[in-house]
């Protein structure tokens, strides 16, 4: 249950981090903040009856210690939504380079990322986990948010 529960807080992890790049390239009129695309992540759990870790756990203490991994699965959930809509099978070790190059774009953007009411960036580069580095970040064509996820981030958090 540990690496289970590892897994889905690193994954809620890339949601959050995928969010704030969302807000912050496709929907630059909206906060891109953390609380802001945690917000929009717990609004789209409830809306698919998907249960996530309470209010203090994911504000507090998931970031902390999955947020490093963050680049990684928000690639990983962009080149899943790829191959879904291109209707191309998912086979990871076929995507395991694009997974590995978007994840440093993604970390890119994490380390360089600070809200203006922020006190630290959203990872150090002494946090963030990169693979492969040697490859070279590939820059993801960020999709906007679909109108039900406007809805979610029109909300109030």
């Amino acid at each position: 249950m540990a690496m289970g529960g590892g897994m889905l807080k690193g994954r809620a992890c890339g949601e959050i981090l995928w969010n704030i790049v969302t807000l912050k390239t496709r929907h630059p009129d909206r906060t891109a903040s953390f609380n802001h695309a945690d917000s929009i992540m717990v609004s789209r759990a409830k809306h698919e009856g998907q249960t996530l870790p309470g209010v203090t756990e994911r504000r507090t203490k998931m970031w902390r210690k999955h947020g490093p991994v963050a680049p990684l699965w928000a690639a990983h959930i962009f080149c899943r939504a790829v191959a879904r809509e291109r209707e191309i099978p998912w086979f990871f070790n076929q995507w395991l380079k694009q997974v590995v190059s978007v994840s440093l774009w993604f970390a890119d953007f994490a380390v360089g990322f600070k809200h203006e009411q922020a006190k630290t960036m959203l990872l150090t580069e002494d946090q963030v986990i990169r693979v492969n580095p040697e490859l070279g970040p590939t820059k993801p064509d960020i999709p906007p948010f679909t109108d039900q996820q406007l809805v979610w981030a029109l909300a109030d958090y």
